[in-house]
């Protein structure tokens, strides 16, 4: 994946790779949301890994630990998690953790309330200032 500073969240999801088409993003509960998937981009100049845990309905669903390559000028090493539950509506918790650079977490009910759409792609952007990212546009999880 290239990367570079100038990049918007758009470009950065723009340039995901399509791993697989996603049934059952559709939900019949405008509360609920679903997670297409996960990627996991290292931007910085150094080895890490991320531990990632996502809970689902308040049960911990995935807990697990990527080891990413440092950015090698304007390449960054990257992993996209894929999960049977995945494109199911419900309240999920992502939380990521890097050493020496701390945590951040996202939260699906964050989003149900001005999101507009039933299913989004996450993308956690790990530097300096750890960012996840969600998608902004129509059936984004059809075309993962």
């Amino acid at each position: 994946m290239v990367f570079s500073d100038s990049f918007s969240r758009r470009e950065y999801l723009a340039a995901l790779p399509a791993t697989t088409s996603l049934a059952g993003c559709l939900s019949d509960d405008p509360d609920l949301l679903a997670i297409g998937q996960i990627t996991l981009l290292n931007t910085e100049e150094r080895r890490i890994d991320v531990s990632l845990t996502v809970e689902k309905d308040g049960e911990v669903v995935y807990a697990g630990t990527a080891h990413l390559d440092a950015r090698d000028g304007t390449q960054v090493d990257s992993t996209t998690i894929l999960e049977p539950w995945m494109g199911e509506p419900a309240d999920y918790v992502v939380t990521v953790s890097v050493p020496s650079i701390g945590s951040e977490t996202f939260e699906t009910e964050e989003l149900v309330e001005w999101y507009g759409y039933d299913c989004t792609p996450l993308t956690v952007k790990v530097s300096a200032d750890m960012s996840i990212w969600h998608s902004l546009k129509e059936d984004a999880c059809s075309e993962v």
